[in-house]
């Protein structure tokens, strides 16, 4: 299953049409996919706001505050890239 969704959000990431298509999902792993898809790719506000969907959806789990911790370097990364 797992494997699915990896392939469902690679073909949803590489084509933004397709996204806006789809509802947003309720299920914090997908955000979590996503985020670690856009860290990969160095797009790394995408990645900010795909962690703050998963953070929303489940906050306090040990993942979630490890997703936490993540927003926040991540984040970092984001306001170093900007003068």
């Amino acid at each position: 299953m797992a494997t699915l969704f990896f392939f469902i959000f690679v073909y949803i990431v590489r084509d933004p049409c397709f996204a806006a298509v789809l509802p947003p999902p309720d299920q914090p792993k997908v955000y979590h996919l996503l985020s670690l898809i856009h860290l990969r790719q160095k797009n790394y506000q995408a990645a900010v706001a795909d962690l703050d969907a998963y953070i929303k959806l489940d906050p306090n789990s040990p993942d979630g505050q490890t997703a936490k911790q993540i927003r926040a370097d991540t984040e970092r990364k984001v306001d170093s890239s900007h003068p």
